[in-house]
């Protein structure tokens, strides 16, 4: 029997260019371009196996495509019984750090993921194997939920990004590192995310780092504290995403002191991007000289380090924003603000009506404000 594909992506070159690849196999195949549109084509037709592309719109006359869509219709086809054992490949555009997003699509139900351009025929063989390994010998695929898959050889590491949450950090998706209050870990892993003047990760000696962690800090802690922080992340990497990676792939050491590798990317708790203790923005204004706080301005939520980023960037937000950005209560967001306001990082602007607040620094009076309302 031939195996048909539906192919669900906004973008009909994209659409054309797997089609080719699709039809290439000797399979037969139809395209959506929205979510509304598979759901059709999910109902009415059976497919061997989907090719999903995340960052798709609801309809396909317009709408904010967002990776969400294709998320919530994978959870769908995962729920529906007529769908749930169809493999589904996940289609990502995210660059070097594809494949890592595409671990939580695998946990939500997905058969395997692909990094676009599809070079070397990396998509081929994921719909083969899509059609193999998980096949039954009834010719049906198990109705389970697919774990990462860990079996063969190590892949080496290749660089990844490290986004630094409020709570705890994480690599390539995995959690490396959890804010416990306990040991050193922590301010060194904050201190060596900044960056200087150059856009490059800062170097510290260990000297530099034992005066930065305090009077009883010494270089023999701060070097036990690397030793110890470089295999935790080794062990996490090997064990959950089947990634060797080296004591300096990460954290690298020697001339200038500990840095951080070029290949790593630095953001924080999903928000804009990365900052930097010599950033022109928020957290160089603030903190003159900074304590290794991850988020560059200490004692802030991750809600009102948002604020201050969108802010700084000039953007203009109203507290629904904030409330929709975090699906937080109205009172949460009226707190947040009050505080920021109460420590004098922004002040309010009353006039004209209905207010709103900016950054106090008499140099960023062209930034938009947060609307109090």
């Amino acid at each position: 029997m031939t195996c048909r594909a539906l192919i669900i992506d906004d973008d009909q070159h994209i659409r054309d260019s797997v089609g080719d690849i699709v039809a290439s196999l000797g399979h037969e195949f139809e395209c959506a371009g929205s979510q509304n549109a598979a759901r059709k084509l999910l109902a009415n037709r059976e497919f061997s196996y989907v090719l999903l592309d995340l960052e798709i719109p609801v309809r396909d006359d317009g709408g904010f495509a967002r990776p969400e869509n294709g998320e919530n219709l994978l959870e769908e086809m995962r729920q529906r019984p007529a769908t749930a054992d169809v493999p589904v490949i996940v289609m990502t555009a995210h660059g070097s750090d594809g494949p890592y997003l595409g671990v939580k699509q695998m946990k939500l139900g997905a058969t395997d993921f692909v990094n676009k351009p599809f070079d070397n025929g990396k998509l081929d063989d994921a719909i083969r194997d899509a059609l193999t390994e998980r096949r039954h010998p009834n010719g049906r695929s198990p109705n389970v939920v697919v774990e990462p898959k860990l079996a063969g050889p190590l892949r080496p590491f290749e660089g990844g990004l490290l986004t630094l949450h409020e709570r705890h950090a994480e690599l390539c998706s995995v959690t490396i590192l959890d804010n416990n209050g306990r040991g050193h870990a922590w301010r060194v892993l904050g201190l060596l995310a900044q960056k200087n003047d150059a856009g490059k990760y800062r170097s510290f000696s260990g000297t530099q780092l034992a005066n930065k962690l305090g009077r009883r800090v010494d270089q023999n802690a701060v070097s036990q504290c690397i030793r110890a922080l470089r295999k935790r992340v080794a062990k996490a990497l090997r064990e959950q995403m089947n990634i060797e990676c080296g004591d300096r792939d990460v954290i690298q050491s020697g001339g200038s002191g500990y840095r951080l590798s070029p290949r790593i990317e630095v953001r924080r708790g999903g928000e804009l991007g990365p900052s930097s203790n010599n950033d022109p923005g928020v957290e160089g204004r603030v903190t003159r000289d900074d304590p290794g706080d991850m988020g560059g301005v200490s004692g802030v939520n991750d809600r009102q380090r948002w604020i201050l980023d969108q802010l700084r960037a000039g953007l203009e937000l109203r507290r629904s924003d904030v409330e929709r950005r975090f699906k937080c209560s109205p009172k949460t967001a009226k707190r947040d603000l009050a505080e920021l306001r109460d420590r004098g990082l922004t002040e309010f602007i009353p006039k004209p009506a209905p207010g709103r607040y900016r950054l106090v620094d008499g140099n960023q009076a062209d930034l938009r404000a947060i609307s109090a309302n």
